[in-house]
């Protein structure tokens, strides 16, 4: 197990390494709840977007009234209930 973990683990450094647009288009086709209507607060106020995705940065990224905007991690808190 510890074997197939540190094998899948290497194809994936290098292909950072080589390739990091195909790892971040990887992980925005994975990312849970991504294309979906999420509802979220920021500062204490209830808004609801599509979650696009995540830029090359880290920011989530939200479309609300036909506009997508990128949040840093902590600005928005993302309710799932």
């Amino acid at each position: 197990l510890l074997h197939k973990l540190i094998k899948y683990l290497n194809r994936y450094y290098t292909l950072f390494l080589k390739q990091p647009d195909e790892i971040h288009r990887l992980y925005n086709e994975a990312l849970w709840l991504r294309d979906t209507q999420v509802s979220f607060v920021r500062h204490q106020e209830w808004l609801s977007g599509r979650l696009a995705g995540v830029d090359k940065e880290g920011q989530l990224l939200i479309e609300t009234e036909g506009r997508i905007k990128a949040y840093r991690h902590k600005e928005i808190e993302l309710i799932t209930d």
